[in-house]
């Protein structure tokens, strides 16, 4: 009752300050966004399903920006969407309308400590597409804040905030679940996290992309209390991931390390960041070493894949046969021949082999040419933003891409989805900052009024390798 009584005063507090200025809503939102798939959210406030502290705060703070956009027109000015983001979002939303064809085949399911009979249609249209877009909703809102207001940086600050508290949570519980780190790591312990909500892997891949975006923070600031507060979410986001014992996060983990360690130049970087390591792994606990090399020296496949690749892989390869144009619709695993008569997974363990189920090849060129639009522009943005510390923030969400696809070959999706939540907020405020720098530079020149909307213009394109940014 305590627990539902403070998600209830948190609802009341942040949307009155998000109905009195939508900017703060909007960092109350990003700091509450990890916590939304989990228990530590509540499902349903005051006997409403579906209202929680979240969505009562981002609805108040989409009111505001629209009663600031009518009370002084053209004072909030809304970021121009790529067309890959468009089509992106139309295939999900068509993905979804075709799922619904096929939601009477799903079979019984264990939810809980009952058994859950058949899906709904809501039932599947909220787990599988309205409670992914709030995360697109909120990139969104963000790209709005940053287009207006001279806020991105406390929004990076958002993001570390949220990567403290879910961190400090996730080490909460270990530290105090009176396991051993061999108990921990091993295979029969891969639900010690589910009180949470959410899988083991899961909680490690939020992590490391949040770990990717507050190290390069920490290396683009100057302050000196800033620069401690990205490192400590660094840490404690790296060392939450290492203790979920998820293979891919410790794949996501080395990933970050090795980028880090190539791309240093300053010959003091590269050797401080190398003894560290060096450190780290003569000091690394033994579980930690046998978890990540399982199966590795006996070259057992099926423990090196914890049984995918003959259990879950090989026999979907017919289902994506059966339909490999256009696919089965969005979360099309829940009504797989695979899980049929009895349900046995609900989804592929493999981002690219999910895409491929549900889309097919077409939808997987949109999806593809989709996150290749974001990795552009993160990659022009650290090219050439003239502040260093958004040049290092574009670093780090340009690595986050990369530790993404790595960390897809194992679980997570390409669609919007809890994991990637730090990435989302990561675009939406690189779609707001190319938007304003855009707007400004055309300002200085006089050939735009501060008023035109920023659906007037396009979005900046690298032209020239050697060319700053070009509008």
């Amino acid at each position: 009752m305590i627990f539902i009584w403070f998600h209830i005063i948190l609802a009341l507090i942040g949307s009155t300050i998000a109905l009195l200025n939508y900017r703060v809503g909007v960092w109350l939102s990003i700091v509450l966004l990890p916590f939304s798939a989990t228990q530590l959210m509540p499902r349903q406030l005051l006997g409403i399903t579906g209202l929680n502290t979240l969505n009562i705060i981002l609805v108040a703070t989409i009111v505001s920006a629209f009663f600031s956009m009518a009370k002084r027109p053209g004072s909030v000015r809304l970021p121009r969407l790529p067309v890959t983001f468009m089509a992106y979002i139309g295939l999900i939303v068509a993905g979804a309308a075709a799922g619904l064809f096929y939601i009477d085949l799903v079979p019984p399911r264990a939810v809980g400590d009952g058994i859950e009979n058949g899906l709904s249609p809501l039932g599947y249209l909220l787990e599988n597409l309205f409670k992914p877009l709030i995360i697109v909703v909120v990139a969104l809102l963000a790209a709005v804040t940053v287009t207006n207001e001279k806020f991105a940086r406390r929004l990076v600050t958002a993001i570390s905030v949220a990567l403290l508290l879910f961190s400090m949570v996730v080490l909460l519980n270990q530290f105090t679940s009176g396991l051993s780190l061999s108990e921990m790591a091993s295979s029969k312990s891969r639900r010690m996290l589910s009180w949470m909500g959410i899988h083991a892997n899961d909680i490690g891949h939020l992590c490391n992309l949040g770990v990717a975006l507050t190290l390069f923070a920490f290396l683009g600031t100057r302050n000196a209390a800033s620069r401690w507060f990205y490192a400590a979410a660094a840490v404690l986001g790296a060392a939450a991931a290492a203790l979920t014992f998820s293979r891919s996060a410790f794949l996501g983990l080395l990933t970050i390390g090795a980028y880090f360690l190539i791309s240093r130049r300053r010959f003091w970087d590269l050797f401080f960041a190398a003894m560290a390591m060096v450190i780290v792994a003569i000091l690394l606990p033994d579980a930690f070493i046998e978890r990540a090399l399982t199966g590795i020296g006996e070259e057992d496949t099926t423990a090196i894949t914890a049984g995918r690749l003959h259990g879950i892989w090989l026999p979907l390869l017919p289902e994506f046969l059966a339909s490999p144009i256009w696919g089965h619709g969005l979360s099309s695993m829940l009504w797989s021949g695979f899980n049929r008569p009895v349900f046995i997974v609900g989804h592929p363990h493999n981002a690219y082999l999910g895409v491929l189920l549900d889309f097919g090849v077409l939808g997987g060129i949109i999806v593809a040419a989709f996150w290749f639009r974001m990795w552009g522009l993160f990659r022009v943005l650290y090219r050439y933003h003239e502040d260093p510390f958004w040049r290092s923030f574009y670093e780090g969400a340009k690595l986050g891409i990369f530790v993404a696809l790595v960390q897809g070959l194992t679980g997570q999706k390409f669609v919007p989805w809890f994991p990637h939540a730090f990435l989302w907020i990561a675009f939406g405020i690189a779609l707001g900052m190319n938007t304003k720098l855009r707007l400004d530079k055309l300002s200085r020149f006089g050939t735009l009024s501060r008023r035109t909307p920023a659906t007037a213009v396009r979005p900046i394109e690298l032209r020239r390798k050697d060319s700053p940014l070009e509008l």
